[in-house]
């Protein structure tokens, strides 16, 4: 064993003695899950894990902090974000940069702004509609193709008047599940 294999190992020993029996427990189903990986998920899994460890430890702790949040997140509003996670990685870079300007102007509204934002587009819905019922993931694709745009001759919907306006998935910042997909014992 090399010097650096033998101090890496003395660390991990450390550590490990460092846990409580329910951490221990976590861990071990976690090795045995990263076990039971296809090779290629398993090396994804680890170069996150990597990563996140080579990140500086306050942007640990905030990762750790919306993953937590994330977690104790209802189930559909997991999916949601998930959906949404899987719609940001089909984007184009056009798209991408539009997405990252407004989530910027958004962030940089005060909590009033965005309630009076989000006011906005309920007062243009039609009143006989909710404005759920203009959520992407609630369209089908039809002639405007599910994706904000109506098709030529229907009227426009709030939403499509402000593209990645408040009321859109666009922009919208919020937890979602971090590069490791998993809390730090826990998965």
């Amino acid at each position: 064993m090399t010097p650096e294999q033998r101090q890496r190992t003395l660390e991990n020993y450390r550590q490990w003695q460092s846990l409580s029996p329910e951490e221990r427990q976590v861990a071990r189903q976690n090795d045995q899950r990263l076990r039971r990986m296809a090779p290629a998920d398993r090396a994804r899994v680890i170069e996150d894990f990597r990563r996140f460890q080579s990140l500086p430890p306050e942007r640990q702790r905030e990762l750790d902090a919306a993953h937590e949040r994330y977690q104790r997140l209802p189930q559909q509003q997991q999916q949601q974000l998930r959906d949404r996670l899987q719609r940001y990685q089909t984007m184009s870079p056009e798209q991408r940069e539009r997405f990252e300007r407004n989530a910027e102007r958004w962030r940089q509204m005060s909590p009033a702004e965005r309630e009076h934002a989000r006011d906005q587009i309920r007062q243009r819905a039609p009143e006989r509609e909710s404005p759920g019922q203009y959520r992407r993931e609630n369209r089908s694709g039809g002639p405007g193709g599910g994706h904000g745009r109506p098709a030529p001759g229907q009227g426009s919907y709030g939403r499509e008047r402000h593209p990645g306006g408040p009321n859109s998935d666009e922009g919208r910042p919020g937890p979602g599940p971090g590069p490791r997909g998993g809390g730090r014992w826990s998965h």
